[in-house]
């Protein structure tokens, strides 16, 4: 925990920084806690939030891929405040980072306890996950999850039906949670981080792996992590398919050797806002460091020199023959090659450029550099190896553990952030906000629409309208694209959303964005005239009567027994076990 304390002691100064201020994103994220907290007031924990009032007019929530519904911020704001929710947040998820990276090292490849203790602390401190938490994308917390899923995956232990049951929920627990809030921006990369851990394990570590043990369980979790977030998958894709992004080009970069030049300087050193001006082409937007954030500073390309240069004077091969040979070397080879994904999917050519944008996610995205991210845990993961690797260095592990936490204190505590001090979003508003609706007899309600003046349609602050009672019809929601492009026009217009007009209300009917069809309507209609209980309802965050295709009521049923069954294998065998033993008492 004092890897985990000194983390939070460097990051918590900018929740506010010194300024009172925060990073840009959370004038995204914090007014979607506060409509989180409304709805729990109004509806309760357990219902689900399928739209919200409080911003466009009126749009869906729980289909948003951004939404935070049942996540661990919106529940963690539920016991305090949407700021105080974001550092615990970030405290719980660097915890559950440092401990999974720990236990992965240790038990898929037999890391010696001070040198993974040396690399759970790198990942720990990966600016990555640092720098989006402090610019305020906050779906990206669960990054820190990923070491998680190959060691439930892969290790060997869990033999016994309770220990094979929890490592299966736990795979599908992973998996389900980062697609229902991360699927763009964690999820694909988990699973490419998780094939190649699998392969290096099977080539490093063969007595480790077990593939039979690990197919069963990858057969088990995989459809029950489906049907953990089937309700919130098929949500998305129906919301989605009304509103395609597929207008922007993918950024990349047009020279392999820029390419390998910008990764060396975003993993080990620190971005090089010149270097991005000057390679990375096809974008008409401007890509900030935080896109290139991925460092784990330079003490594992120490870590990795030190041990070639102890394997030299042993007269040891850098990599032993024997790896090259029967399954090790193909297992090897095909880990090299999925290492080579991220930048494939970052290299620009028209052709391949063409091709990226008619595949799914990919057409929808802009940018693919997160997928540098997967370097992060295997630069470690390749030092803390190395490490190993040498005879001479065994005897000195604690020393090695002792400099190299020296560096990376001394790194963090010389680091210039000065980039994420001078952010200048004001949660002050939202928090007045929230502390308002905790008064006794608080009723949350949109009671009017507002239009920003505002030229910056790129600004997430708009969205704060949320804390006067208003919605913002000029709102910031990336679904409908940079500068709202594809928000449908309507006629909603400033002024009480309660307020009829030509036969309807000032208020979009949310259930046409997401199941037009089902509901008779086009994405952008207001609540007819008729349906005033309806329009009431919405804009006090109660629910109210909508339509759904039948694969949703499918799909919501399926999340319900998947459900069931988790509980059945986290509690089942320790229910069975209580079971016995009375049985045996009583005998």
């Amino acid at each position: 925990m004092v890897w985990v304390s000194f983390h939070f002691w460097i990051f918590s100064a900018f929740f506010p920084n010194r300024y009172g201020r925060l990073g840009p994103d959370y004038g995204y994220f914090l007014p979607h806690l506060l409509d989180g907290e409304y709805w729990r007031i109004a509806s309760g924990v357990m219902a689900t939030q399928w739209f919200t009032p409080a911003f466009c007019g009126g749009i869906p929530k729980f289909p948003n891929p951004q939404a935070l519904s049942f996540s661990a911020p919106q529940l963690l704001t539920f016991v305090s405040d949407p700021l105080t929710g974001v550092k615990l947040t970030m405290i719980v998820f660097a915890a559950l980072g440092y401990a999974g990276f720990y236990r992965f090292q240790r038990r898929l490849f037999g890391i010696s306890r001070p040198i993974a203790m040396l690399g759970a602390a790198l990942f720990l401190f990966n600016s990555h996950f640092s720098s989006r938490m402090l610019i305020g994308h906050l779906t990206f917390h669960g990054f820190m999850l990923i070491p998680w899923l190959p060691l439930w995956l892969f290790a060997r232990r869990g033999r016994s039906a309770r220990q094979r049951g929890l490592e299966i929920a736990g795979i599908a627990g992973v998996l389900a949670y980062l697609a229902s809030h991360a699927i763009a921006h964690v999820l694909f990369q988990a699973l490419l981080f998780t094939a190649i851990a699998g392969l290096l394990q099977a080539a490093l570590a063969p007595r480790r792996s077990d593939p039979r043990l690990s197919a069963l369980r990858a057969a088990a979790a995989a459809p029950l992590a489906v049907a953990l977030c089937a309700s919130k998958l098929y949500a998305m894709a129906a919301f989605l398919g009304q509103f395609p992004r597929s207008q922007y080009p993918l950024a990349g970069v047009a020279s392999v050797a820029d390419l390998l030049h910008l990764v060396f300087r975003s993993v080990f050193l620190e971005p090089s806002d010149d270097l991005v001006r000057s390679v990375v082409v096809n974008t008409p937007l401007l890509l900030e460091r935080q896109e290139f954030e991925f460092g784990v500073t330079l003490v594992p390309l120490a870590l990795i020199a030190l041990a070639l240069v102890r394997r030299r004077a042993e007269r040891s091969p850098v990599v032993p023959r024997e790896l090259w040979r029967g399954s090790r070397g193909v297992c090897l080879a095909a880990a090299i090659i999925l290492l080579c994904v991220p930048l494939a999917l970052n290299f620009h050519h028209p052709a391949w450029h063409a091709w990226l944008k008619s595949l799914p996610i990919f057409a929808s995205s802009s940018t693919l550099f997160r997928w540098l991210s997967v370097y992060v845990p295997i630069a470690i993961l390749a030092s803390s190896v190395a490490v190993e690797s040498a005879a001479s260095l065994r005897r000195f592990r604690w020393w090695v553990f002792a400099a190299g936490s020296a560096l990376l204190v001394w790194h963090h505590l010389a680091a210039d952030r000065t980039f994420y001090h001078q952010q200048s979003y004001d949660p002050g508003p939202i928090l007045e906000a929230f502390a308002a609706a905790q008064q006794e007899g608080f009723e949350p309600k949109i009671y009017k629409n507002v239009r920003s003046q505002s030229s910056d349609m790129l600004s997430p602050s708009r969205n704060a309208e949320i804390a006067r009672g208003a919605s913002q019809l000029a709102c910031y929601e990336t679904v409908f694209g940079f500068g709202m492009k594809n928000l449908p026009r309507s006629a909603l217009r400033d002024g009480p959303v309660l307020e009829l007009r030509d036969g309807s209300f000032n208020l979009h009917d949310p259930s046409c964005f997401a199941f037009p069809e089902e509901n008779g309507c086009a994405p952008g209609d207001p609540f007819r005239a008729d349906r005033r209980d309806d329009a009431e309802a919405f804009a006090s965050y109660r629910a109210f009567p909508f339509r759904m295709p039948v694969g949703q009521r499918v799909a919501n049923a399926v999340n319900a027994a998947a459900w069931v069954a988790m509980a059945v294998l986290v509690a089942g065998p320790a229910l069975a076990g209580v079971v016995r033993r009375l049985r045996g008492s009583r005998a």
